[in-house]
């Protein structure tokens, strides 16, 4: 597996590489978000990460627990419904359970208020010989801007939300079309 550009980041680079490897077997689809998703869409390490950031959909919840504590993580219960938490050394994990609602909105699970983008869910992209979808980045900029809302945003975010913004305004067809198949 290739190094890391940031030392830091080689915890959680291990722990996609493993858990990729996971879900691909187990046939569970995924999406990077955050900044490992930013890192993808332009093909380089923009920053140190503190964690990995994950979204699912719900259905694959019962199977998600045991597949990644018996590879080594560790549970951590904050009782949250639409997220679940695991560490394995100094990698932490996240993972957003999406449901689709009856009127098509796609939102985190048990929470209906939070709708996402239409069209979130992203296609693959290739980096550190890993093929991850990402969320779009329109869908990026949509959760710094309601992470705004609720807390103050750090200079990594108005970064990010720089970078995501140039993606888009570059229209690359390449990171910015409808959803993959879900």
């Amino acid at each position: 597996m290739p190094q890391a550009v940031f030392p830091e980041n080689q915890a959680t680079l291990s722990a996609l590489h493993e858990i990729s490897a996971l879900l691909h077997t187990n046939h569970i689809r995924f999406w990077l978000r955050g900044g490992w998703a930013l890192d993808f869409l332009l093909g380089r390490e923009t920053r140190p990460h503190g964690d990995l950031d994950l979204v699912v959909w719900q259905r694959h919840r019962h199977k998600l627990r045991p597949l990644l504590e018996a590879a080594g993580y560790a549970f951590k219960d904050r009782g949250l419904k639409a997220q679940l938490d695991f560490v394995k050394g100094s990698a932490k994990v996240s993972m957003v359970l999406l449901e689709r609602q009856k009127n098509g909105d796609i939102t985190p699970a048990g929470v209906p208020e939070w709708r996402w983008l239409p069209y979130l869910l992203g296609p693959e992209r290739r980096f550190y010989g890993l093929s991850c979808r990402t969320l779009i980045p329109e869908q990026l900029i949509h959760e710094k801007l309601t992470y705004e809302g609720v807390a103050p945003l750090r200079p990594k975010d108005h970064e990010s939300l720089r970078l995501l913004r140039d993606l888009v305004r570059k229209n690359d067809p390449s990171v910015r079309f409808a959803a993959s198949p879900l």
